[in-house]
């Protein structure tokens, strides 16, 4: 349970800061960039409780090679979604800003 809630909201921080017209600031984006971190973090902590319950379920113990390969799959998809992400919205923001 505690897993589920480690996640936070960093859509709430960035608004806060910016109607405190703090978000350029080095502490706004010291406080954003902790809040990021946190969220990978808390996701990191998911997987691996995802990934220790399903082997419950199947009979088998979570050793360290099936953490290594939890978590290098987690990083690999944020990874691939970072990148993905900002190829896509580069594309959205140019068809929107011609359009």
């Amino acid at each position: 349970m505690g897993a589920t809630l480690a996640a936070t909201s960093v859509g709430i921080t960035a608004r806060v800061l910016a109607d405190l017209g703090r978000t350029a600031s080095v502490e706004g984006r010291i406080i954003l960039g902790a809040a990021v971190i946190d969220d990978v973090l808390g996701l990191l902590v998911l997987a691996v409780v995802s990934g220790l319950i399903r082997n419950a379920d199947a009979g088998r113990s979570l050793d360290a090679g099936s953490i290594a390969i939890i978590v290098g799959k987690a990083l690999l998809f944020l990874a691939g979604a970072v990148l993905l992400g900002r190829w896509l919205s580069r594309r959205a923001f140019g068809s929107a800003a011609r359009g």
